[in-house]
């Protein structure tokens, strides 16, 4: 046991664990602190050093690989920015249906390629009605009702 309490073992496995959450949030920002973790467990493997020095290194290499790999690496694996999205967004322009009212300014949900998603609009619309996607934020979409 005391092994895996080794803090070589435990900044891997921490590593280790957020890059496989990488994998589930949107952004590419994760992994550099899964590095980070990976880059302490390799210094704990030659030299031993208190928390707060484990701490730190952990912060600093994270933040410096974030700032100067990731637009890298976004390139490289092709990943797409927020900016890349809102100038080709493949939503704007399709048609769902609204399953959950939706208030004047408020939120409600609507059906769309299979998939529910919050929506707003500058109206109140009642379940069934047919919309059409003007705009997104994020995963929310702004609609309008066809006429």
């Amino acid at each position: 046991m005391e092994t895996f309490l080794k803090p070589e073992v435990v900044w891997f496995v921490i590593g280790l664990i957020l890059i496989m959450m990488e994998f589930l949030t949107p952004g590419f920002y994760v992994i550099f602190f899964g590095l980070g973790a990976w880059a302490v467990s390799g210094v704990s493997l030659f030299a031993e050093m208190p928390l707060t020095w484990q701490l730190a290194l952990f912060l600093v290499s994270s933040v410096l690989m974030l700032v100067f790999m990731r637009s890298h690496l976004q390139n490289l694996f092709g990943v797409n920015t927020v900016n890349d999205m809102d100038e080709k967004d493949e939503f704007i322009g399709e048609e769902g249906v609204v399953i959950e009212k939706i208030t004047i300014n408020g939120m409600g949900k609507i059906e769309l390629r299979g998939t529910q998603w919050a929506a707003r609009a500058n109206s109140d619309i009642e379940v069934g009605t047919r919309v059409r996607v003007t705009a997104r934020d994020s995963i929310r979409f702004t609609v309008e009702p066809l006429n």
